[in-house]
């Protein structure tokens, strides 16, 4: 027979260890069902040698998460008021049925695969835009799809 000291020390240490395990996977579960995105911005300019400068901010978007989401809105807020609006979408060449290149724009609302990416580029801005500079942050808005929109 076991003596009822070690018993209880037995019962104890494997109360404990249930605690540490429920805890665990309770962090766990809730790391996987947050929406995680990565988000990195840049700024492209071409044309200048064309004597038509263009300026074109790039978003590029990856989703990290184990469900897809939707990109709702995409944007830049300025520390100045009165900037002009920045609009995002996505442009995607491929090839058409015939063989030849074709561009695809999307604007949003886009929906990004778990475990993807996507990359926005913003509407053409002017030299103007400078004005409002340096921007304050960049921003998304997203939704995570239920079962009902798959």
């Amino acid at each position: 027979m076991i003596s009822k000291e070690i018993q209880d020390t037995v019962i104890l240490c494997l109360a404990v260890l249930g605690a540490f395990l429920g805890i665990v996977n309770t962090i766990t579960l809730w790391r996987e069902r947050r929406v995680r995105l990565r988000v990195n911005g840049t700024i492209e300019g071409w044309g200048a040698a064309l004597g038509v400068p263009s300026t074109q901010l790039v978003l590029e978007i990856e989703n990290r998460s184990t469900f897809p989401v939707t990109i709702k809105d995409a944007g830049i807020d300025f520390e100045k008021p009165g900037a002009p609006s920045v609009e995002f979408s996505q442009t995607v060449e491929r090839k058409d049925s015939e063989g030849e290149d074709e561009t695809l724009t999307t604007s949003l609302p886009i929906r990004i695969e778990a475990r993807s990416h996507l990359v926005l580029h913003s509407n053409d801005l002017d030299t103007s835009l400078q004005a409002y500079s340096p921007p304050m942050c960049l921003y998304q808005n997203c939704l995570r799809h239920n079962q009902e929109d798959q």
